[in-house]
């Protein structure tokens, strides 16, 4: 698994993917590892070094690491990879998988759940680095809290 700048213990997004690793090495008997990126210029190295210690499945966490997994994964048609909230549509290489979450509908119940509560009228949202997935889940906070108002 190759992080974004988060790293392993940032207590959100790059952390519970390793979790999730670990949980699998558990149960699955996987042996997992990782390569924590710094900057955005990790990205290609990491991955190239997880390609040479013969993983048989690279994943990159986040959509920050799309350009990378995509050159990587031309540049090694026999690796297997898999990237965490970016989807390449009809440009996926045959050997990548998108994995893309509905974060709108958990945020919607969240939303509706800030809706119902709120005694003064005013909720809000803090989502992380702006883009396609954050807005999914700003939209899906905002409809719900909106669902709440209209009954």
């Amino acid at each position: 698994m190759v992080t974004d700048e988060g790293g392993v213990h940032d207590q959100s997004f790059n952390q519970s993917a390793w979790e999730g690793l670990e949980l699998a090495e558990e149960e699955l008997g996987i042996d997992p590892s990782y390569v924590e990126s710094q900057q955005d210029g990790d990205f290609a190295p990491n991955l190239e070094t997880l390609l040479e210690a013969d993983n048989d499945l690279i994943w990159g966490v986040g959509f920050k690491l799309a350009d990378a997994i995509k050159d990587a994964a031309t540049n090694n048609p026999d690796q297997k990879y898999a990237i965490v909230d970016h989807s390449f549509g009809d440009e996926t290489p045959d050997n990548v998988v998108n994995v893309m979450f509905k974060a709108e509908q958990p945020s919607f119940l969240v939303g509706y759940i800030a809706g119902h509560m709120t005694e003064s009228n005013n909720v809000g949202f803090v989502g992380g680095v702006a883009g396609d997935i954050i807005w999914g889940f700003d939209y899906g906070f905002h409809a719900g809290v909106q669902v709440d108002k209209l009954q």
